[in-house]
C-alpha cells in the first residue's frame, strides 16, 4: 500500500490566486422579552411584548429611532427589516 502524503509549502500556491480575508465582528448582546400590559378591557388584562435593543446593535443595524420594521419568523430567529418606503402593498 503506497500513502500519498500532500505537504502544505508557498510553492504549491505559486499559480493560486491568495485567498480572501474577511474581517468578522461578533457582537453578543444578550436581551430579554419584557412583557408590559397595555390595557384592560372588562376585567381582562391585554399584554404587549417588548424587546430592548442596546444603541450598539441598532447603530451597527442602520435603524434609527422611529423607523417601520417588519418582522418575519424561521426556525427560532425573529428578522428584523426596514419598511421601504416606496413599498406598495
Amino acid at each position: 500500500m503506497i500513502a500519498k502524503h500532500i505537504i502544505f509549502s508557498p510553492l504549491n500556491y505559486i499559480n493560486v490566486s491568495p485567498p480572501k480575508i474577511y474581517k468578522v465582528v461578533i457582537i453578543l448582546c444578550f436581551m430579554k422579552v419584557l412583557k408590559v400590559k397595555s390595557r384592560e378591557y372588562k376585567n381582562k388584562q391585554y399584554y404587549k411584548y417588548r424587546i430592548n435593543i442596546s444603541s450598539e446593535i441598532l447603530e451597527k443595524s442602520g435603524f434609527k429611532e422611529g423607523d417601520e420594521l417588519e418582522a418575519e419568523t424561521i426556525k427560532g430567529k425573529i428578522i428584523l427589516k426596514k419598511v421601504s418606503k416606496y413599498r406598495k402593498d
